[in-house]
């Protein structure tokens, strides 16, 4: 992902809901950015969120405008939730 144009490692920790925290790898576009979370120690992806970049009405710079994170687990089958 560091050789893609335009995508770079965000500073900090990042923090989803619930608690994880990982290493943010963005790319930023048209007033927001994109980010995919990672563990800290392995590369697993804990999730998503979108950030604002720039000040948009009473949104500032630095806000959280959605996240989401990731749910893992071994299921029996294809399709299968249990």
């Amino acid at each position: 992902m560091a050789l893609m144009p335009r995508v770079s490692r965000v500073p900090g920790t990042a923090v989803l809901d619930g608690g994880a925290k990982g290493v943010a790898i963005g790319f930023a576009e048209g007033g927001t950015r994109s980010e995919l979370i990672f563990d800290q120690v392995s590369p697993r992806p804990l999730g998503t969120r979108e950030v604002a970049v720039t000040a948009s009405g009473d949104v500032p710079p630095g806000t959280v405008i959605s996240a989401d994170a990731f749910e893992f687990r071994i299921v029996n089958g294809v399709g299968l939730t249990d």
